[in-house]
């Protein structure tokens, strides 16, 4: 009797430790399936272990599960070259069908030789910093160009005025056709600019509900690869609520500026 009242003890502990082992994996993987960024794990032979829906959909997978246990070489060669050559992170580009995506990615040490892989999709975020780059070039370049337009058009009309009179009666046609065209083409070429600097104005936002710890992470993501060398810390409160209503792009772009 006592032996099977300890063998049903040491039962009860099994299954109640096979339990938390289930619940840790389940909440794990309720976890990863959350987050934006991509994640995979891999073993120490380079094959999947795990990967999240967001891995599946950046690296164009139909079948995730299909995916365990294969090679991360067959998967995505560029991630597996991360790991054959010991980086910790770097920013890669990735063909997604006909489309080239750039991800910024994190390679962590995993149980038993393994590796967890991280990754963003930048592709936006550095198409909205280039757009904001020329954008700013484009206001500068404009800026300079009509500074001088006005005092152009105001000394021809001041010319026209004062010397209208003195100039001999076969040439006047001409010299009125001459400081007319300037007036014009000085009109024309403002308004040009005036096109050329609407252009360069940020695209009108487009205001969503958005997690705002998420879209500080992303940014702050982005710094960590790009300058390893520091050390990022984002500290927030579950008691704070983090909804912010903002367009992610412009949100994004003003904290890559920030920081």
């Amino acid at each position: 009797n006592r032996m099977t009242a300890q063998l049903e003890k040491q039962t009860q502990a099994l299954v109640s430790a096979n339990r938390q082992i289930d619940d840790r994996r389940a909440f794990t993987e309720a976890v990863l399936e959350s987050v934006t960024a991509g994640v995979i794990s891999v073993d120490a032979n380079s094959c999947v272990t795990l990967m999240n829906s967001s891995a599946q959909t950046l690296l164009a997978s139909d079948h995730a599960d299909g995916m365990l246990g294969q090679s991360l070489d067959g998967i995505s060669p560029e991630l597996c070259r991360l790991i054959t050559e010991g980086k910790e992170r770097a920013i890669i580009s990735h063909a997604k069908g006909t489309e080239l995506l750039t991800l910024a990615v994190k390679v962590a040490p995993g149980a038993s030789g393994g590796h967890v892989i991280t990754f963003e999709d930048i592709t936006r975020q550095l198409l909205d910093q280039r757009q904001a780059a020329w954008s700013d070039v484009a206001r500068r370049i404009a800026h300079e160009i009509k500074n001088p337009l006005t005092p152009i058009q105001l000394a021809t009309e001041r010319l026209k005025r004062r010397y209208r009179t003195q100039v001999g009666d076969e040439d006047r046609d001409l010299f009125d056709e001459l400081t007319s065209t300037i007036v014009r083409q000085v009109g024309d070429l403002r308004k040009m600019v005036d096109e050329f600097s609407s252009f360069a104005r940020l695209p009108k936002p487009v205001f969503r509900d958005e997690d705002a710890l998420d879209l500080v992470r992303q940014a702050v993501f982005l710094q960590e690869v790009a300058h390893s060398g520091i050390a990022f810390s984002v500290a927030s409160s579950d008691l704070v609520d983090r909804e912010v209503r903002c367009d992610r792009h412009q949100f994004g772009q003003a904290m890559t500026n920030v920081l």
